[in-house]
């Protein structure tokens, strides 16, 4: 019975618990979302960077190799091979910021499509990694406590989705019982 010290009974019914932990998964949900939006602008925001500085790239490893190869390389040979350079370094520009992209959509699609959204975030930002791995293994190691930190906080949000949409289909399904 409620009281002036306590208007709402101590123990809330069975429905209120279901709208608490729902309510958490939308938490969920929503800190999901920010790291998409995060991950989108640090993606762009690199793909940028790699875009401005690709000749400046291409130039200083190309002398890279021509110092190791020892000098004496022709000038034209020298130019073939910074084009080629700055072609790869722009490629990849692109695939960051695409990466960039896909997370902003994956970030607004969050709340309409939670388990598809989370999980392919979550395989395109591990794939992303492991790719880069393959052409620097030691890439794999730099920044891995964010790295991890942005995994676990997917993979949560994964469960959350998957909560969330569970119950929004079973008080749809109630909805329709109770409708006929």
């Amino acid at each position: 019975m409620p009281s002036i010290i306590h208007p709402k009974p101590l123990v809330p019914d069975s429905d209120d618990l279901g709208s608490l932990a729902q309510s958490a998964r939308r938490t969920s949900l929503k800190n999901a979302r920010r790291i998409l939006f995060v991950l989108a602008g640090l993606q762009m925001i690199f793909g940028l960077f790699l875009l401005a500085t690709a000749e400046t790239v291409a130039k200083a490893e190309v002398a890279k190799e021509v110092k190791n190869m020892g000098g004496g390389v022709d000038p034209a040979t020298i130019r073939e091979a910074e084009a080629e350079w700055m072609t790869g370094v722009r490629l990849a520009a692109a695939f960051v910021g695409g990466l960039g992209i896909a997370f902003l959509i994956l970030g607004v699609l969050v709340y309409k499509l939670p388990v598809a959204a989370t999980v392919t975030a979550l395989v395109l930002y591990v794939g992303a990694h492991l790719l880069d791995a393959a052409f620097d293994p030691a890439a794999l190691f730099r920044g891995i406590i964010l790295k991890v930190i942005v995994v676990v906080a997917l993979v949560k949000a994964i469960q959350a989705a998957i909560a969330y949409e569970r119950e929004n289909k079973e008080l749809a399904g109630q909805r329709g019982f109770d409708s006929l």
